[in-house]
């Protein structure tokens, strides 16, 4: 193949699989609108628990997540849920039947999720200002896990 039609094909690719070369996955809220993971100007950090409601240790973080969101949000840390592969209606029933209010994106296909390569729910990943690649990690977290991670991306009013 010619080099011209290969450096074609090389930048149209990231394009074709639905964004640019590097850029972050961006799930959708409520309203079907594209959210950045990434910091905004004056954000520390960005953290987001991908979780499913047929996913026991996810929802088990859900509540702490819940509480500590807004106390972040003071640090410019800001922590949103994402679910993976389920509708705004099963999402919107099983925040409303457990009373969790909690910034909610979803990932309605998992395709944000499954570009990070988290393999597995629940899954962490923390975007920071001038980091090449998110920070990911799987598997529950306790509610202390939980604090030291928030305290290490900045957010000070973590503590019980």
């Amino acid at each position: 193949m010619h080099p011209f039609r290969l450096a074609v094909l090389a930048l149209a690719l990231p394009l074709l699989a639905g964004g640019s070369a590097g850029a972050p996955p961006a799930p959708v809220d409520a309203g079907g609108a594209a959210v950045a993971l990434v910091p905004a100007e004056g954000e520390r950090a960005v953290l987001a628990h991908f979780w499913a409601t047929w996913c026991p240790e996810c929802t088990d973080e859900l509540p702490l997540l819940a509480r500590l969101a807004p106390r972040c949000a003071a640090s410019g840390v800001r922590v949103v849920a994402v679910n993976v592969g389920e509708s705004r209606e099963q999402i919107e029933r099983y925040l409303r039947e457990h009373g969790l209010a909690l910034p909610v994106l979803r990932d309605p296909n998992g395709d944000v999720w499954r570009r990070l390569r988290a393999r597995g729910l629940p899954a962490n990943a923390a975007w920071t200002p001038g980091a090449d690649a998110p920070q990911i990690d799987v598997g529950p977290r306790d509610a202390a896990a939980w604090r030291r991670a928030l305290r290490d991306l900045g957010c000070a009013e973590v503590d019980p």
